[in-house]
């Protein structure tokens, strides 16, 4: 059976928040608020894309910790804590001049939150 169409609007999302991140992040590497955020984005989007192909409920946050908790394999949340809480805290460096991250910890983001991506796309 075919995911909801919401589910596949989701991923579809993230896979252009990831892209973006990328992209902008290789053209202006200093513009490391906006390609955490991105990332971040891409993260949350993934999972919300899982729990909506699973018929999962999730609440309206951005905490990347929960809304893995919520997923089936129990594994990843604890798998992945330290990259949740970094990737949570993303979500608000737009908004936080003082609390820009480093060039390393986006460059680290943007590896594990594919890895993260990949694992969560397995599940059933």
């Amino acid at each position: 059976m075919a995911p909801p169409e919401s589910s596949v609007r989701l991923l579809r999302n993230a896979r252009d928040d990831i892209l973006t991140a990328e992209e902008t992040f290789k053209l202006h590497e200093e513009r490391t608020g906006v390609a955490a955020y991105l990332v971040s984005q891409y993260i949350e989007k993934s999972i919300k894309s899982k729990l909506v192909e699973l018929d999962l409920p999730y609440p309206r946050t951005h905490n990347i910790t929960a809304l893995l908790e919520l997923l089936p394999d129990k594994s990843l949340s604890k798998r992945y804590v330290w990259q949740a809480v970094v990737l949570t805290s993303f979500a608000a460096v737009p908004r936080c001049d003082d609390a820009l991250p480093t060039v390393q910890s986006v460059r680290d983001a943007l590896v594990y939150a594919k890895d993260m991506a990949e694992e969560i796309s397995k599940i059933r």
